[in-house]
């Protein structure tokens, strides 16, 4: 049997042959290329090495922040137990999400890209099953809070400046409450290359708009500092991964803050007493429903968490109509009240003042004036009123509504 033909083979100078085996030795010299070149050896080992340093100092540089910095030997734990599937690709995914190089290659291109705009990428399930909503990413591509007409968001000022008055006029006073995007506190969800430095991702106009209803003379609370800040040190999600809404540790942070906010104003409200229990809490997230279509699936599990309830004479414990405090607003408000582990009683635990909840789920804008406007008895005894709206629905048409 003939040896195949070594095609690469120089036929008068064997040893310039670039296979190896049969087909010859790999040549002692400089080996050249038509219409390209040669290399040297010397110049063959430098280029190696500008090649290969990139593959070790990484790891060598993570392997020497961990020990030094973090405090942290996921290396050493690895190499001292024998790894299996799941272990490499645990410490896979890990070295992914905590690489400093691989952080700071990405910061650097995406600033060179964009500019360092804040604003994430248009996506929806981040890689460790973070869900978003698409109204959310499309909040940061729209115009911004404080644009005049014809924007929308024109009538946002008159529709609040139309209540507040209202209220005032009975004597109530009008706190807002928008609460933060979830993207806003976890922009790195999306955007692995968004640093802690960046601050919260902040939708267009927010933070003016915020400033003209203080200078309107009007309460407004911002929760994003605190919500922000408190993540860095949670040892769970301060919103739920598969959900639109903050987790039952994300509320309880932003319950301490409204909370500290409205206590000067609360001293001479009624005092109210209750009983507190601890109950489980199952339920499927509403984006990872969404995405299942009600079906249910493995991949994103249901949320397991535990909360408190008021309860008073084995009843769950719900504000009623001589509540000094109305809570007004959308599914962040209405969610479990009726049960008695709604955002009302963790006023309510923190106040021992009695809180009145109403609104509906998807649209405070309107609907909670509208169904207020068709309760005239809940102001009675009304002397301070909530009005919390998902900031991600400040971006819908706002209206006046007038109160009877």
């Amino acid at each position: 049997m003939s040896q195949p033909e070594n095609i690469l083979a120089n036929k008068s100078t064997p040893d310039k042959s670039l296979a190896a085996g049969f087909y010859g030795e790999l040549p002692k010299r400089s080996v050249e290329f038509s219409g390209v070149g040669f290399i040297s050896r010397k110049l063959a080992r430098i280029v190696a090495v500008f090649f290969t340093l990139p593959i070790f100092v990484p790891g060598i540089y993570q392997y020497y922040y961990d020990e030094t910095v973090l405090k942290r030997s996921e290396f050493d734990d690895l190499m001292m137990r024998t790894p299996n599937a799941a272990i490499l690709s645990q410490f896979e995914k890990d070295l992914t999400q905590q690489s400093r190089f691989d952080s700071w290659v990405r910061h650097a291109f995406w600033k060179f890209r964009t500019g360092g705009i804040k604003p994430p990428g248009a996506m929806y399930i981040s890689s460790d099953d973070f869900l978003f909503t698409g109204e959310e990413i499309k909040v940061y591509n729209s115009y911004s809070l404080t644009a005049p007409t014809p924007a929308p968001s024109a009538a946002i000022m008159p529709a609040i400046l139309d209540f507040n008055a209202q209220l005032r006029q009975r004597g109530i006073r009008l706190v807002l409450l928008p609460i933060p995007l979830k993207v806003s506190i976890y922009p790195e969800k999306l955007a692995i290359d968004y640093r802690d430095s960046d601050g919260p991702a902040m939708p267009p106009g927010f933070m003016d708009w915020m400033a003209e209803v203080r200078r309107s003379g009007i309460d407004v609370i911002d929760l994003t500092p605190a919500l922000w800040k408190a993540k860095t040190h949670a040892t769970d999600p301060l919103y739920w991964k598969t959900d639109t809404h903050w987790s039952f540790a994300g509320r309880a942070v932003a319950a301490d803050v409204i909370a500290d906010y409205l206590r000067p104003l609360t001293a001479g409200l009624p005092r109210i007493s209750f009983d507190v229990t601890t109950i489980p809490f199952d339920a499927e997230g509403d984006i990872a429903w969404a995405i299942s279509r009600g079906w249910g699936n493995t991949r994103f599990p249901h949320i397991h968490e535990k909360t408190i309830k008021l309860t008073r004479d084995g009843k769950p414990f719900v504000g009623g109509e001589n509540a000094p405090i109305l809570l007004a607003g959308d599914s962040f408000s209405v969610n479990y009240n009726n049960d008695g582990y709604g955002l009302g009683q963790e006023l309510m635990l923190r106040l021992h003042t009695e809180v009145q909840v109403i609104g509906k789920p998807g649209d405070p804008i309107n609907t909670a004036r509208i169904i207020l406007s068709q309760k005239p008895e809940a102001m009675a005894k009304k002397k301070i009123v909530i009005w919390e709206f998902a900031g991600r629905y400040m971006w819908r048409k706002w209206q006046k509504v007038t109160i009877k």
